[in-house]
């Protein structure tokens, strides 16, 4: 017959058995997630071209510099479903990503179902571009959304910097595909320019469809 003590020893026992295989199981999780975080190629990019959205993907692109870096992998994919948004928080992406594709990264940016206004700014980042058979590219003018009482003065202002941004907008997509300013201020004068994968291809602004028969 068991004593007092001993069943309170069985007890103590167990509990740090308990404690044991608690901390060993939320250890080998934590790993476990970390391991798929860092294998974890593909990063979906679905949403407005803003800060909030962009922070992630910067994270990422990040992480990707360390896996390159550490010699694990160096085949990574922006998937790019977008709306557009921000100018000036695409710009930064925009740089980052080529930037660590210079720096050797082989960084694919994908079009999957559409990529518009600075989602097609973006799609032109990647060491290889591609669009799945069904997706669609716009490009339009430079726009600004202001809600504030402006002067004259203040509208002018706006109008040379909209005519900045969009003149290095432009020279983005002619500096990765076959189209010249003249072309791109034709079509987007007033109006957007949807374009669907066939003629994105045509025109160069990717380099293949993907899933293509």
């Amino acid at each position: 017959m068991s004593t007092k003590q001993d069943k309170l020893d069985l007890e103590v026992t167990k509990l740090y058995t308990e404690i044991e295989q608690s901390e060993t199981g939320v250890k080998l999780m934590k790993e476990t997630l970390t391991y798929h975080q860092r294998c974890n190629s593909v990063y979906q990019f679905r949403g407005p071209v803003d800060w909030d959205l962009i922070s992630p993907l910067t994270e990422k692109v990040d992480l990707w510099k360390e896996l390159y870096a550490a010699g694990e992998r160096n085949d990574f994919t922006v998937s790019i479903t977008s709306n557009g948004g921000s100018i000036f928080a695409g710009f930064g992406v925009f740089d980052l990503i080529r930037d660590s594709c210079n720096e050797g990264l082989n960084i694919t940016t994908e079009v999957r179902g559409y990529a518009c206004s600075m989602g097609s700014v973006l799609a032109q980042a990647g060491t290889t571009r591609t669009i799945t058979p069904n997706s669609w590219i716009m490009l339009h003018e430079a726009a600004a959304y202001r809600t504030e009482l402006m002067s004259v003065s203040d509208l002018r202002d706006q109008s040379e910097l909209l005519d900045s941004l969009q003149e290095r907008l432009y020279g983005l997509y002619t500096e990765r595909s076959l189209l010249d300013v003249v072309k791109i201020t034709e079509k987007c004068n007033r109006k957007d320019w949807w374009l669907p994968a066939t003629e994105a291809l045509e025109l160069g602004l990717v380099d293949k469809i993907t899933g293509r028969p």
